[in-house]
């Protein structure tokens, strides 16, 4: 069933420490069904994997009639609290699913609240059934704690980092105390109150131990058992993350035959009044989730400082690359933004169109997938515009990494309202044709910026496998793609040309053209421009070459190039990213 996206009620459920949350109300107006649900999504780098797939679960469950709440748990994403290293982290992310059912249960006409719940999120949610009364349950995928701990040791040491007191996976900090925490979750000695009924979602890929099933039908759960195709396909790099729309339409029905229509029609689309808080506070800083673009299509979360900031600070938005949401892949545009907010500037964080929360401007469905979407740079100029409306008169600073660096760099060409920006990981920043079908036009036969990265990471393959005795055999037998191979050597080559034929320009004491001349036309304007990379990035060698040996005559005019020895493309090595934050912070207050 093809669901188009839905205009998304989000706020903070209030308390001690607010909880974000996104709720869907029943899809237009038609009456309600008397349960609603509660999304516990996965954790850190898996919730990121997912992240597309939960909300059209959500969308698709609004569309059969369901209230439905997304949350997000304590200090991740976009609730208030804590740095990892806090204690009681899995209790206060259990005690954040709570909350959200004493949400949902205070709908007018709600009977009832079932819970869905994801690999270590369908832990939380069989957990939590042991301290409240649900009535319906979701487990997909299901993973006990110390299984989920054992696996999180394990993707840790695939990248190894030093850092005392517990580990890091996939950028993300787990205390032993909460690897420990964890490993106390065992599904199979938790008895859910009041028998709910289950579904158990497994994975089409390998056959499962029966024991949790058998389990909860010996507690009387009448337990419906589903083997089905998708979970492996969504739980990959987010831009190659496929929708398991066999498994949304089987949690639908399964849902839609266990419930019923409430005799009351639905609740208005903007949600149940004080359902959701518009902002949360924590101590003097403030967060408010906002809409905006030429359609209101576009969805961005501002941190600011609770009174009057800084008259002289600059606002600043941060974009994000690829299709990750507004946070970061680590969170760390979370942290800059409480850092920057707490020093007296406002910080916007937003998703591009398609992504994360943010829908299109015709309405319709957009890729998901696609890291460089068509409206890329406008959607980032409408960033643009609501960062200069908070502080008008002031200069803005942007920072984007890959993708949000190409936006970045393209808005502030020609608008003099920038005062600095952080280019980090870029993959190009000179104009790109939009990514379109070959019919399209000439226009959009230039190589697209994804297209650069593939050609350069091939050129640097053909090299290593050129000093293969092996490869060469594979040549001269015609098992090898010889025309793509000239293709990328042909690339590689006019490239270098043009860089040699740019630096021979500089020695002739001519003007810097192309991405050399936009950046000179930059530090021109007095805008402070750094590029940022991490050792080894694709994109390094790339935007060098785009500068044509004019690096060093920029550098004398004011840019800043910094490589990140160890940090990889999104920053998740924890030393480096410390290192970066620190730096930006310093950069933006000093003005």
């Amino acid at each position: 069933m093809a669901v188009l996206p839905a205009r998304v009620a989000h706020g903070f459920l209030e308390g001690e420490r607010p909880i974000f949350a996104s709720y869907h109300a029943p899809r237009g107006g038609a009456p309600a069904r008397n349960v609603a649900y509660v999304v516990c999504p996965p954790l850190h780098l898996e919730l990121i994997q997912s992240y597309q797939s939960m909300r059209r679960l959500a969308d698709e469950l609004a569309a059969a009639g369901f209230h439905v709440m997304r949350v997000h748990y304590d200090g991740t994403g976009e609730s208030i609290g804590s740095s990892d290293s806090d204690p009681g982290r899995v209790a206060a992310w259990l005690e954040s699913v709570g909350r959200a059912v004493a949400a949902m249960a205070a709908i007018p006409h709600v009977e009832s609240v079932g819970l869905v719940g994801v690999r270590i999120g369908a832990t939380f949610a069989l957990e939590m059934a042991t301290q409240v009364d649900v009535s319906h349950l979701v487990l997909w995928e299901p993973c006990g704690g110390a299984s989920y701990s054992r696996e999180m040791d394990i993707l840790a040491s695939s990248s190894p980092q030093r850092v005392p007191g517990g580990l890091v996976a996939a950028g993300y900090w787990l205390s032993q105390e909460t690897l420990a925490a964890l490993g106390r979750l065992d599904l199979e000695k938790m008895e859910p109150r009041g028998k709910p009924d289950v579904l158990l979602i497994h994975r089409g890929d390998r056959k499962p131990s029966p024991r949790l099933q058998q389990h909860l039908e010996r507690l009387g759960c009448e337990t419906t058992l589903a083997h089905l195709p998708g979970h492996k396909e969504m739980m990959v790099m987010p831009h190659k993350s496929v929708v398991p729309t066999a498994i949304l339409a089987t949690i639908c029905a399964w849902a839609v035959t266990r419930s019923r229509v409430s005799s009351h029609e639905a609740a208005p689309a903007a949600g149940p009044p004080l359902l959701l808080a518009p902002e949360a506070l924590e101590g003097e800083l403030r967060w408010r989730p906002f809409w905006f673009g030429s359609e209101g299509h576009l969805f961005g979360v501002v941190t600011e400082p609770r009174g009057r900031g800084r008259p002289e600070a600059s606002p600043v938005l941060l974009l994000t690359g690829g299709v990750t949401p507004r946070t970061a892949g680590n969170g760390s545009y979370v942290a800059l933004a409480r850092r920057l907010a707490a020093k007296g500037h406002t910080v916007l964080r937003m998703d591009v169109a398609s992504i994360g929360e943010s829908g299109t401007a015709d309405g319709l469905p957009g890729d998901g997938n696609d890291g460089f979407p068509p409206s890329v740079v406008e959607d980032a100029r409408a960033g643009f515009e609501r960062a200069c409306a908070a502080a008008p008169g002031t200069k803005v600073w942007l920072l984007g990494l890959c993708s949000g660096a190409y936006a970045a760099f393209q808005v502030i060409l020609d608008d003099e309202r920038a005062g600095g920006v952080f280019l980090m990981n870029p993959v190009a920043l000179q104009k790109l044709a939009t990514l379109a079908p070959p019919e399209a036009g000439a226009e959009a036969a230039a190589p697209s910026a994804l297209a650069k990265v593939d050609q350069l990471e091939q050129m640097q393959r053909y090299w290593q496998v050129m000093r293969d005795p092996e490869s060469w055999k594979k040549v001269l037998s015609g098992k090898a793609d010889l025309r793509n191979i000239a293709s990328v050597v042909r690339g590689r080559v006019a490239a270098r040309l043009a860089s040699v034929k740019e630096l021979a320009l500089a020695r002739l004491g001519r003007a810097p053209q192309g991405l050399a001349g936009d950046v000179a036309k930059l530090l021109a304007r007095q805008v402070r421009v750094n590029l940022v990379f991490s050792e080894g990035d694709p994109g390094h060698a790339l935007v060098l070459t785009e500068l044509g040996g004019r690096e060093a005559e920029l550098s004398r005019k004011g840019l800043r190039v910094r490589v990140f020895a160890g940090a990889d493309h999104n920053f998740h090595e924890m030393s480096s990213r410390g290192e970066l934050l620190d730096w930006v912070e310093a950069s933006i207050t000093e003005g």
